[in-house]
């Protein structure tokens, strides 16, 4: 038994949207990857799921826009990022400014 990665049209999760990847877990043979049913979202965990989730879609947006600020806003959505300062210094130092 594996993980595997599988888009939300494949996935269980009614929260999730279509373009949302998660891992769950498969069996896997000669005929490739078979996702194992696990259920539903525990409530303990759906919360930051869901902030996970925003978080990806958001910086999706963000990197096909190029918009620094939709990337601060995207990177403050993450839970290990505990401010919009700190969001806005992490983008600072990975995108330099165009000229």
């Amino acid at each position: 038994e594996l993980g595997d990665n599988g888009g939300g049209a494949e996935n269980e999760f009614a929260e999730l949207e279509h373009e949302d990847v998660v891992e769950v877990p498969c069996v896997v043979d000669s005929n490739g990857a078979h996702p194992v049913h696990v259920g539903a979202l525990p409530e303990a965990v759906r919360p930051l799921v869901m902030q996970m989730k925003d978080y990806e879609r958001q910086t999706v947006r963000a990197a096909l826009s190029g918009d620094r600020q939709q990337a601060v806003t995207a990177l403050a959505r993450n839970p290990l990022v505990p401010s919009t300062e700190v969001a806005e210094s992490l983008v600072r130092g990975a995108l330099p400014l165009r000229t």
